[in-house]
C-alpha cells in the first residue's frame, strides 16, 4: 500500500522532484540560466564577457537593494511608491553635504541615510497613524519628496574623490558597492529566516486581526518596514552617487514599478504574509538581466518603459492566478 501510494506521489512530481523547485528562488535562477544561455548564443561575447556582467551587477545593486525593503513591506500587507524620490534625494544630499555645506565623508553619509530615514518616518506615520491608504499615502510622498530634491539640487553637483572610492573601486575583481550588496543581502536574509522579530512580519500581512489578538503591534512592524526601505533606499542612492561621481535629481524615475514586478515575480503576494528576501533578490536580478538584454539588442528607452508595465501587469495577474489556485487546479486535472 505505502509503495503503492509513493508511486503516486513519483507520478504526481510531489516530493522527489517539485519539492526542491517549489521556492520561487529557484525556479527564478533556472530562468535566468535559460536567459543567459540563450543570449550567448545569439549574441556570444557581446554579452557573455566579463565587462558587460560586471555592469548587470552594477545595475542590480540599486534595485536589488530596494527590493530587499519592497519584499519586507509586502509582507506585512503595505507598499512603498516613493523608492525613486527617496533614491533622488539621497544623490542630492550625499552631493550636497560634500560639495556645497563641507561636510566630511562619514558625517556627509550618515545625514544623508537620516534624511531618507525621515522619509520613512513620514511615510509610517502617515499610513499607521493617519491611516491612509499606503497607495495614497507613498504617492503623495513621492510628489512631495520629488518636488524637494529638484528645488534642493537642481542641476545637481560633481562630487570629490573622497566618496567615489566608495563607488568606483575593486576589491577581487568587483565593484565594493557590489561586495556592500552582498553583505547587505545576507544580514537580511539570515534576520528574516532567523529572527523572531522579523517572523512578525509574516504574521502581520497574513492575517492582521490574529496578528492583533496574538499582542503583536502591527502598526510597530508596518513603521519599521517603511524605516528599512528608506535606509536601504538612502544607502543605493548614495552607492550611486559615488559610482557615477555626480549627484542629479533626476534619477529613480519608475523605480517603484521595477521593484515592484520584481519583488512579485520573486514570490510576494499583493496581500501579504507572502514572500522572501532571496526571492525578491533573484526578482530583481531578473529585471535587470532583462533590461542588460534590451540594451544590448538596442531596444529604445522608450519601449524598455512599455516592457516594464507590462511585466509589472503580468507579475501581479501571476500572483491572482497563484492566489485563486488556478494552476493548482490544471496541474492536478493534468496530472488525473
Amino acid at each position: 500500500m505505502s509503495t503503492h501510494n509513493n508511486s503516486q506521489q513519483n507520478r504526481s512530481g510531489s516530493p522527489l522532484f517539485s519539492s526542491w523547485l517549489k521556492p520561487r528562488s529557484v525556479q527564478l535562477i533556472m530562468v535566468i540560466m535559460i536567459m543567459i544561455v540563450v543570449m550567448t548564443g545569439f549574441y556570444g561575447e557581446q554579452f557573455a564577457n566579463s565587462g558587460n556582467i560586471k555592469a548587470l551587477l552594477l545595475s542590480f545593486v540599486s534595485t536589488g537593494m530596494v527590493s530587499i525593503g519592497m519584499m519586507g513591506l509586502l509582507v506585512t500587507g503595505v507598499f512603498d511608491l516613493s523608492v525613486g524620490s527617496t533614491y533622488a534625494m539621497a544623490m542630492i544630499m550625499i552631493g550636497y553635504s560634500l560639495k556645497v555645506w563641507n561636510l566630511p565623508t562619514v558625517p556627509a553619509i550618515l545625514f544623508t541615510l537620516c534624511v531618507c530615514l525621515l522619509i520613512g518616518v513620514m511615510n509610517g506615520i502617515i499610513v499607521t497613524k493617519m491611516k491612509i491608504n499606503p497607495l495614497i499615502a507613498t504617492l503623495a510622498t513621492m510628489g512631495i519628496v520629488r518636488g524637494l530634491t529638484v528645488v534642493i539640487g537642481g542641476v545637481g553637483v560633481r562630487l570629490p574623490a573622497s566618496i567615489k572610492v566608495l563607488g568606483q573601486s575593486e576589491f577581487l575583481g568587483l565593484r565594493i558597492p557590489i561586495w556592500i550588496f552582498f553583505v547587505i543581502a545576507g544580514i537580511f536574509i539570515a534576520l528574516f529566516k532567523n529572527l523572531k522579530f522579523f517572523r512578525k512580519f509574516y504574521f502581520v500581512g497574513g492575517n492582521e486581526e490574529a496578528a492583533k489578538l496574538c499582542g503583536i503591534r502591527v502598526n510597530r512592524i508596518r513603521f519599521a518596514g517603511y524605516m528599512i526601505i528608506a535606509l536601504l533606499t538612502g544607502i543605493a542612492g548614495i552607492l550611486h552617487a559615488a559610482r557615477l561621481g555626480s549627484s542629479t535629481a533626476q534619477v529613480g524615475v519608475g523605480m517603484e514599478l521595477s521593484v515592484i514586478a520584481g519583488v512579485v515575480i520573486g514570490g510576494a503576494s499583493l496581500k501579504g504574509g507572502k514572500g522572501t528576501i532571496l526571492g525578491g533578490i533573484m526578482g530583481a536580478f531578473f529585471m535587470a538581466t532583462v533590461f542588460n538584454i534590451m540594451v544590448i539588442s538596442g531596444v529604445s528607452a522608450y519601449w524598455q518603459q512599455i516592457v516594464n508595465g507590462v511585466i509589472l501587469i503580468l507579475a501581479v495577474y501571476m500572483d491572482v492566478v497563484i492566489e485563486e489556485g488556478y494552476l493548482k487546479n490544471l496541474f492536478r486535472k493534468t496530472a488525473d
